[in-house]
């Protein structure tokens, strides 16, 4: 089982969102007066004092929070992105390590829509009559 030290836990806690979303995902923001704005998530504003999510009425001034709270991280798995940890406590030597997956509402994929079409005409009007 993955662990991260209560010392890891706390030093990932420290982590500015604003330090977090400047450095992994600059080219996710757009700059709206002095804060940030997510573009997949129009009401989710990143400044100085930490980041506040107006549609589900969350925020926090961490970027451990955000990445559990808003990209969908486990805690163990944003600990070791944030610190570059091994989920074992081991510190990570030049070893590339796959980042671990996102759960975002991009992912979902909606089903093909099909044209708008009049239907045939039917040889009587039994099926009207059968509607009524």
């Amino acid at each position: 089982m993955a662990y991260v030290s209560s010392d890891q836990l706390n030093r990932a806690r420290q982590i500015p969102a604003l330090d977090y979303i400047l450095r992994y995902e600059s080219g996710k923001i757009k700059k709206v007066g002095n804060e940030y704005r997510l573009r997949d998530h129009e009401s989710l504003a990143v400044g100085d004092k930490g980041w506040y999510w107006h549609s589900k009425g969350i925020g926090s001034k961490s970027a451990l929070d955000f990445l559990t709270d808003v990209r969908g991280y486990g805690l163990v798995d944003a600990v070791c992105f944030l610190l570059n940890v091994h989920p074992y406590g081991r510190e990570r030597s030049g070893i590339s390590v796959k980042k671990p997956t996102m759960i975002t509402s991009t992912q979902k994929t909606k089903p093909e829509r099909t044209p708008f079409a009049i239907p045939r005409h039917n040889r009587n009007n039994n099926r009207i009559i059968a509607y009524c």
